[in-house]
């Protein structure tokens, strides 16, 4: 699937790993994981935002669970807030799905 997704376009991807680059930094440095600290970014941003992570996992909802224990520093949602946005469509063409 990925193959055809805009987001994994050589190019594109490169570009895109640099947000997943800057979430392993910060999630090294408060020992948590890069989920826990993109909700916990999320979380930071005041009261006025609610993400509501997905999941299939009873693991992965009490991991995700604990990202309201992850405490990130002013300089580290500095460094977040400062990631550009993804590059690359969120999908393929789908000008050919019979619709």
């Amino acid at each position: 699937m990925r193959a055809t997704h805009p987001r994994f376009a050589e190019d594109n991807f490169r570009q895109n790993m640099r947000i997943v680059d800057e979430l392993r930094s910060v999630a090294e440095e408060v020992g948590a994981t890069r989920g826990q600290v993109a909700l916990a970014w999320l979380l930071a941003k005041g009261e006025d935002h609610a993400p509501i992570p997905g999941t299939k996992r009873v693991q992965r909802l009490e991991e995700n669970a604990a990202a309201v224990e992850v405490h990130l520093a002013e300089e580290q949602l500095t460094r977040l807030d400062a990631l550009q946005p993804p590059v690359g469509d969120r999908y393929p063409d789908m000008s050919t799905v019979n619709r």
